[in-house]
């Protein structure tokens, strides 16, 4: 049977092909919405292949569907390029015009000497505000508060309904985590969220050796196979009720972790991604997996934390770097840390990140 849709008692068709008015008799095909003709599959469209197409059909075989006559009907410049459009659009205000491209050279002869596309300078200047006024790159507030903090005792929550989190590159759990925690105990503020990343935690490990008082049992992925460094973990605090992993945005492989963790606070849903990139020279996977994961965060606040092992210090003269910015900042994502991470007497690196996609309180975040 052909596909069809939206089936009534009065539904008729028409068998002949409402684009060539030929007999349609094959089995796939459709008919249109409007003018209830069947269509050839050569008179709906190219297709790549037969899959494309059956996939095609199926899509439309519960919806509403338009053949390309009635969609030129309905839209009656859409097979028209730029300047044929244009011209048809100036001649209406002349005189009346059908669509058919026989008239184009004659309205072209008409407009020929009128210059459309060249203003006087005040103009020229008008414009050039108007355009400042909405370009984003001029008008986005970008209020910087990433501070160096030597004493702990000066980092403190401003209201109890901030969240406060936590990046750190630990470098093995089992010879850092008490040092850690020490760390830990001499914050005044709650910390909510805490990403560690190069835990170097393994099958043989025993998670709950590095369990945290007042936090739910973390949240981890151990670094896979022979795979040297790698492994994070995500501790959320029990002031937190409900934290959970999130599966689909999570990706571990031989290089690289991403692990998604889910938090609901005040009604309000909240991912964090703690990540790790290796920075080995064969590790070339991170990005494309990455844009597949912040593609489904567009519609949710998120934070990401972690260790890529891109320095954005470096960011005009390394192009993958590059790359991972602009992947970030096109999906609406602000870098928190803006000095650099690692610093030592011969090298300087910014390659320990905290970005978010809300920029609705973007003045208030502090980072340290």
């Amino acid at each position: 049977n052909k596909y069809t849709h939206n089936f009534k008692d009065d539904f008729t068709t028409h068998n002949d092909c409402s684009l060539c008015r030929k007999n349609v008799t094959g089995s796939e095909t459709l008919s249109c919405s409007t003018c209830k003709h069947w269509v050839h599959k050569n008179c709906i469209g190219n297709f790549n292949n037969r899959t494309e197409y059956q996939n095609f059909l199926k899509y439309y075989s519960s919806r509403e569907w338009d053949c390309p006559a009635c969609t030129a009907e309905s839209l009656p410049f859409i097979n028209l390029d730029n300047n044929e459009f244009y011209m048809l659009l100036l001649e209406m205000y002349s005189a009346p015009t059908y669509l058919n491209k026989e008239n184009f050279q004659q309205i072209y002869t008409k407009l020929k000497d009128v210059d459309f596309f060249n203003s006087d300078e005040k103009t020229l200047k008008e414009n050039e505000k108007y355009m400042n006024g909405i370009d984003p790159d001029q008008n986005f507030q970008n209020y910087d508060s990433c501070n160096y903090v030597i004493d702990t005792n000066l980092i403190v929550s401003k209201s109890s309904k901030e969240l406060n989190m936590i990046t750190f590159n630990i470098r093995s759990m089992r010879k850092n985590f008490e040092n850690f925690t020490f760390l830990l105990s001499k914050l005044k503020s709650k910390v909510h969220v805490i990403c560690l990343t190069e835990t170097w935690l393994g099958t043989l490990d025993n998670i709950k050796d590095f369990e945290l008082d007042e936090y739910h049992p973390p949240l981890y992925q151990n670094r896979t196979g022979t795979m040297h460094g790698g492994g994070v973990i995500t501790y959320v605090h029990k002031d937190i009720n409900s934290q959970k992993l999130v599966k689909s945005l999570s990706f571990v492989d031989e290089f690289n972790h991403c692990l998604a963790t889910e938090i609901k606070t005040n009604n309000k849903t909240t991912i964090f991604l703690n990540i790790y990139r290796s920075p080995n020279s064969c590790n070339e996977t991170f990005n494309e997996k990455f844009e597949s994961v912040l593609e489904n965060t567009k519609s949710k606040t998120c934070y990401i934390l972690g260790d890529s092992n891109y320095n954005l210090i470096n960011l005009e003269k390394h192009e993958e770097t590059r790359n991972y910015y602009n992947l970030l900042t096109s999906s609406s994502f602000k870098p928190l840390i803006t000095k650099p991470t690692r610093i030592t007497d011969s090298s300087r690196t910014l390659i320990d990140h905290i970005w978010t996609n809300d920029l609705r309180m973007t003045s208030l975040h502090q980072s340290h």
